[in-house]
C-alpha cells in the first residue's frame, strides 16, 4: 500500500524553494568558538554592522560610539583605541577574562545598537554577525594592530591622514600613556622603538 505524504512534508534535503534563513556569504567567523582567555589579554576586536545600518562615519555616530565605549568601561573592559569606519569598528581593548569581555561587549553592543536604530528611525538587528577578536601576543603584533587601526580610514579612502576625528590617535609626544589603566598594552608599547608616531591610549571621550 502506497503511503500518502503529508502536506508540506520535506522529501529531500535540497532546498529548491529557497525557504528558511538566507545564507550570509561572509568569512566564517560567525560560528567559530571564541578563544578562552586564561589570563588578562590585549585584543584586536572588530564589529561589523549590516548594510542597511551602515554609513556610520559621521559626528552623530561618533558620539554614540564614545557613549558605548564609556558603558563598556563601566563593566571593567579597558577600551584603549578605536577607529570608526563606514560599516565597521575596530577596537584595541584589554580584558581580564571572558566574563569581563562578555559583559563589556554586551553593554557596548546594546548601547550602540539601540542608539543607531533610534537615530535612523529603524528597528531590528544592527550587527552583521557577532564581534570577532584576535589576541595580541607580542610587540610586533601590537605594532601591526595599531598601524592597521590608525591607517584604516586611509585604506578605505575615507580619511586623508592617520590623524582624523574618527580614530583615537594622538600625534603628540606630550600625551603620556596611562600605565595603571592599560598595563599590558603599555608594557608592549615600551618595545615599539621603531614606531615613530606616539600612540597615546584613548583615555577621555
Amino acid at each position: 500500500m502506497k503511503q500518502k505524504s503529508r502536506k508540506n512534508q520535506q522529501r529531500t534535503l535540497l532546498n529548491s524553494k529557497g525557504a528558511g534563513r538566507p545564507m550570509i556569504h561572509d568569512p566564517g567567523i560567525r560560528h567559530r568558538e571564541r578563544p578562552f582567555l586564561t589570563k588578562a589579554a590585549s585584543l584586536h576586536l572588530t564589529v561589523k554592522v549590516k548594510r542597511i545600518k551602515a554609513d556610520m562615519k559621521n559626528k552623530a555616530v561618533l558620539s554614540i560610539l564614545k557613549r558605548a565605549i564609556m558603558n563598556a568601561r563601566k563593566q571593567g573592559l579597558r577600551v584603549i583605541h578605536f577607529t570608526l569606519e563606514y560599516d565597521h569598528i575596530h577596537l584595541l581593548i584589554e580584558a581580564e577574562n571572558n566574563e569581563i569581555l562578555g559583559k563589556g561587549m554586551q553593554s557596548f553592543g546594546v548601547t550602540f545598537s539601540k542608539a543607531i536604530n533610534r537615530m535612523k528611525k529603524q528597528s531590528g538587528g544592527v550587527y552583521k554577525h557577532r564581534y570577532h577578536f584576535r589576541q595580541i601576543s607580542g610587540v610586533r603584533q601590537l605594532k601591526n594592530v595599531l598601524n592597521y587601526i590608525f591607517t584604516n580610514g586611509v585604506k578605505h579612502k575615507t580619511a586623508k591622514s592617520l590623524v582624523n576625528p574618527y580614530n583615537s590617535i594622538r600625534a603628540s609626544i606630550k600625551k603620556l600613556s596611562n600605565k595603571k589603566m592599560y598595563p599590558l598594552t603599555n608594557f608592549l608599547l615600551n618595545g615599539l622603538q621603531t614606531y615613530h608616531i606616539h600612540c597615546s591610549p584613548f583615555v577621555s571621550v
